[in-house]
């Protein structure tokens, strides 16, 4: 008898592990049709997501790559546990973002063990979110909460993720699109537009997209969801999984300024390092920075007109 394949589930934004609650534990919906859940963060496996706090806004949080890192981890650990070749990943929102991230840059490139494609399919319930607008009004700290926001804006996505975050190595994905359930097909045709700007038209081809009426903060908890979109897809068999072609590398899509302004963009070598000098507008006397790099950490230095000098890890 071949034992079912595990689910680790990924939350989303502003969330943690119990954004599971109604998919895990023995009354849970993952239960209900013997599949095993693990929640990266739940203490099932090593390696906690930190997506933010609404309660702790001015607390530091991952970015995608981060947390991409920590879901590997997670992985590592439950596939030692379960004896699993692969799982199945079901992320909400910007776990959905999170495991794109971790399929592209950093599945069989594990540091724990030798392994190769380790993700039978990603299910994405909502890819975009509400959330996302918070940005565009925040005032926080960049290392607060509105640093991941931005992460999670339309135009970031279409302008620096995708570009470089596609590649499916071999992962069928499949999305489930919240649609207003007040506004029928008017609803579904808006919510596809954003949909199609948010990931790109070469990117949207290349997933399987469904749509229901509900909340994209309902997705995650609805058993009509679970029951119409997740559950038939968890239930398929190994031999249905054929190899996903990657879609063709996508081009930045500029049709929309991002929501913050663009200094420089560019690589920086490993020991390398770069001076940038920002000229401020005469008359503003506070600026926020924000640093986003795809490939790891850097040690910045912020060094104002007074010489006063700023220093953190991004």
């Amino acid at each position: 008898m071949v034992a079912p394949r595990p689910v680790v589930l990924v939350h989303g934004f502003l969330s943690n592990y119990e954004a599971w609650v109604h998919y895990t534990g023995p009354d849970g919906f993952l239960a209900g049709i013997g599949v095993p859940a693990f929640a990266a963060g739940d203490g099932q496996a090593p390696g906690v997501l930190n997506t933010g706090e609404i309660t702790e806004p001015f607390s530091r949080t991952n970015t995608i790559a981060q947390n991409a890192a920590v879901l590997q981890a997670y992985i590592t650990g439950v596939k030692k546990q379960t004896g699993a070749e692969m799982v199945d990943l079901l992320g909400h929102s910007m776990g959905g973002m999170i495991s794109r991230y971790y399929i592209d840059r950093l599945m069989g490139e594990n540091n724990f063990e030798a392994s190769g494609r380790d993700v039978a399919q990603l299910i994405m319930l909502g890819h975009a979110t509400p959330w996302a607008r918070i940005a565009s009004t925040c005032r926080l700290p960049w290392d607060g909460i509105c640093q991941q926001a931005l992460e999670i804006r339309s135009s970031y996505a279409r302008q620096i993720l995708n570009p470089q975050i596609y590649r499916h190595k071999g992962v069928p994905f499949f999305e489930l699109a919240a649609t207003d359930p007040g506004t029928g097909q008017f609803a579904v045709h808006r919510r596809a537009e954003r949909y199609g700007r948010l990931i790109g038209q070469r990117l949207r081809r290349a997933v399987k997209l469904s749509k229901i009426g509900f909340l994209h903060t309902e997705l995650n908890t609805s058993e009509d969801a679970f029951d119409e979109f997740v559950k038939p897809l968890l239930e398929k068999r190994p031999a249905d999984f054929a190899d996903e072609s990657d879609p063709p590398a996508p081009s930045p899509d500029l049709g929309e300024p991002l929501q913050f302004s663009r200094i420089y963009t560019g690589k920086v070598a490993a020991g390398g390092s770069q001076d940038l000098t920002i000229h401020i507008e005469e008359g503003v006397s506070v600026a926020s920075f924000a640093l986003f790099d795809t490939n790891g950490s850097l040690d910045v230095i912020v060094i104002g007109q007074a010489a006063r000098r700023s220093r953190w890890t991004r």
